[in-house]
């Protein structure tokens, strides 16, 4: 009966954006919901935090620029535009901001607080969470069309996306893959591991281009390769001096070539 009754309210507009947003603002949950049939249904606070960690848990496995749910607040706006053709550019919807808060505000009903947010304590702000996904997503771009070595302009823009969102993976990787043709291992190694800590929470990459497991074993590749270099073997890649030009970088998914002494 309580499963049914989950199921009942899952496809009630409990979640819609408009009581997503209420709850945000307010603090209070919906007290009651509209089933598909114009049902009336209570909702307690704690159904309605089951509910909406599962609706974060689904959205954030599927939301990219064109997959992505209503940003209310880039609606109220105007600034939200018209889908693209799937699967569009796959550049990461902006999505956290009101995850976070959402799942800060409901985290003390939840019968299970998952580990996303460092267990749902912490929030980020939209301007910054956009700010983040520019910065990634402009390196993304800019090596896609250049081709050319990773500089250190990029590594700065990295490290502003991390800070300015510490809660997403991809970052940190594309970080570790851009420390380690500077020969930063132990940086490398350390942006590395978290990227890793931030897969395994998710469950689900941010960014869609690749599928989790490839993530994960791309992100694995650089931290045993920051590691052996870290500790001098001598089966590690080493980079050239700096008179010579930086081997090109290769894409997010393919090991770089680094040009040995």
């Amino acid at each position: 009966a309580e499963a049914e009754e989950m199921v009942a309210l899952m496809s009630s507009d409990a979640l819609s954006w408009e009581k997503i947003a209420s709850s945000i603002l307010t603090g209070s949950p919906p007290d009651f919901a509209i089933l598909p049939c114009g049902e009336h249904r209570s909702v307690s606070r704690a159904d309605f935090a089951q509910l909406a960690i599962v609706a974060v848990a689904d959205l954030a496995g599927c939301a990219h620029d064109v997959v992505a749910p209503s940003d209310g607040e880039a609606e109220a706006s105007g600034s939200q535009k018209a889908p693209a053709f799937y699967s569009g550019t796959m550049q990461p919807a902006v999505e956290m901001y009101w995850m976070s808060q959402l799942c800060d505000q409901l985290r003390h009903d939840l019968h299970s607080i998952p580990p996303i947010f460092d267990g749902c304590t912490r929030t980020i702000d939209r301007p910054s969470e956009v700010q983040a996904r520019d910065a990634y997503w402009s390196i993304v771009q800019e090596q896609q069309a250049k081709s050319g070595s990773i500089g250190l302009q990029e590594i700065w823009t990295l490290k502003d996306a991390v800070a300015l969102n510490p809660f997403i993976a991809e970052p940190h990787a594309l970080l570790s893959q851009a420390l380690i043709q500077h020969g930063r291992w132990g940086e490398a190694s350390q942006h590395a591991m978290r990227a890793l800590h931030l897969f395994y929470q998710w469950g689900t990459p941010w960014d869609k281009r690749a599928p989790l497991r490839q993530w994960v074993a791309f992100t694995q590749m650089l931290l045993q390769e920051a590691s052996m270099g870290r500790t001098g073997f001598s089966e590690a890649p080493l980079v050239a001096p700096s008179t010579l030009p930086l081997p090109a970088y290769s894409g997010p998914f393919i090991k770089p070539v680094i040009v040995h002494l």
